[in-house]
């Protein structure tokens, strides 16, 4: 059911880490290179996973394996981490900012509405592990294939 993604991008590292050192080349050039180069490319070679929903794991710097199909532009970006192990999935900003929130406001909880694969939520979940203070993340999902890998993620 699930997909190594070690296997596929093994095949594919050497193009896949051409596509972002070229992207540096295109930052102030007023072409939306991801967009219109790098997506396309990745529907290429990944052209039959994305057809069959494929399942792929990848490992978050917390140490954390997420779940994810290659049907949204989120996903796709994912896959195209410049680091091996990064520490978001999407949106490195808002992700850190929410991180620094909750370590700040220790006995808040936390609510994702549109919360998608977990996207925000996952990685900074491990600060809610363990703690004394009963807080949680509350995640809201109603699109049915992000929610089932959502679910996925948080187990």
């Amino acid at each position: 059911m699930f997909k190594n993604l070690d296997k596929k991008i093994k095949a594919f590292n050497k193009i896949i880490t051409k596509l972002n050192e070229i992207e540096k080349h295109f930052y102030e050039s007023g072409i939306n290179y991801r967009k219109n180069y790098m997506l396309p490319i990745i529907d290429i070679l990944f052209e039959e996973e994305i057809k069959k929903k494929s399942i792929f794991i990848k490992k978050i710097k917390n140490n954390l394996k997420i779940y994810f199909t290659l049907t949204s532009k989120i996903a796709k970006d994912f896959l195209l981490s410049t680091e091996n192990i990064p520490d978001h999935i999407n949106e490195p900003q808002t992700t850190e900012l929410i991180n620094r929130i909750s370590k700040k406001n220790t006995n808040k909880h936390l609510i994702f509405g549109g919360a998608f694969i977990g996207d925000m939520a996952m990685p900074i979940s491990q600060n809610y592990k363990n703690t004394k203070i009963d807080k949680k993340i509350h995640c809201f999902e109603i699109d049915k294939s992000p929610l089932k890998l959502l679910k996925m993620n948080v187990s």
